[in-house]
């Protein structure tokens, strides 16, 4: 579903003539949003500002020290500031394949991909995360800064009635999918905000959260394993203190050892 292959400038000549309108965004001022955790950073320091539109803490006791705790031991990081979308249906992936920069066939379930979101001429809207939890379901990670903006691309594309490739104008998706924002509340149990932990302690902390949720030891124990087998950009979907949640082994600290937990923001 790529929009290239060998031989097509053979074919350059005989494309039908289309002209498309180009998707337009206005980016509109707003108060300052902020994440479920607003009020637990409020107890911990005062040191907020705006960032990506959002209140965000910008440390709590000092930059190195807390730099050193990711290193050493382990952090854990508010970003539900982040964008997380869903895209679904039977044409999920070909959509996805067209309108991101990386091959998403190349995935399989429990997988995710690093790819940049491209306009029509091939410019970088935003770099995202894409998670395949099905053959027909994926989860999309967005930059809190472009959280809107990807949506309305995304959403445009989908329609069939806006140019996706400038030098083929001509360009139509397969068939739409259903493109679902899961930090909106309409997504009811579906919705998910993303919380990290990272630093060389971390998957040890998440172990330990398996007693909760296992009452007999020999499936505590399988849990801890399944956590131990995450390969890096692999995930699982799996509850911990009884919470159903994706513990993903992402992030962007660059630590060896890291994860990602996309869950219910009533549980954050």
């Amino acid at each position: 579903s790529k929009p290239y292959f060998i031989g097509q400038k053979s074919l350059e000549s005989v494309r039908p003539t289309v002209e498309k309108e180009e998707c337009q965004w206005q980016e509109e001022e707003g108060e300052l949003r902020r994440t479920v955790l607003y009020e637990e950073h409020l107890k911990l320091t005062k040191k907020v500002i705006p960032f990506a539109g959002w209140e965000m803490p910008v440390w709590y006791t000092s930059v190195s020290e807390e730099h050193k705790a990711v290193r050493e031991t382990a952090g854990l990081f508010d970003v539900a500031h982040m964008g997380v979308l869903e895209v679904a249906g039977e044409h999920a992936t070909s959509f996805l394949d067209l309108v991101t920069s990386n091959y998403v066939r190349w995935i399989g379930d429990g997988q995710s991909q690093y790819a940049y979101l491209l306009d029509p001429y091939g410019n970088v809207i935003d770099d995202v995360f894409i998670y395949r939890r099905a053959v027909d379901r994926y989860m999309l990670v967005i930059n809190a800064s472009n959280a809107e903006k990807d949506l309305a691309w995304l959403n445009a594309v989908n329609s069939g009635k806006y140019l996706i490739d400038e030098a083929h104008p001509d360009l139509e998706i397969d068939g739409k999918a259903i493109i679902r924002d899961l930090k909106d509340p309409s997504s009811g149990e579906d919705q998910r905000v993303d919380l990290a932990i990272q630093g060389p302690n971390s998957l040890a902390i998440l172990q330990s959260l398996t007693e909760d949720t296992c009452t007999e030891p020999s499936r505590s124990k399988g849990l801890r394993a399944k956590l131990a087998r995450i390969s890096r950009t692999e995930f699982i979907e799996t509850e911990l203190a009884g919470i159903e949640l994706i513990v993903s082994r992402t992030g962007y600290t660059g630590e060896d050892i890291g994860y990602e937990l996309y869950l219910h923001p009533d549980y954050a």
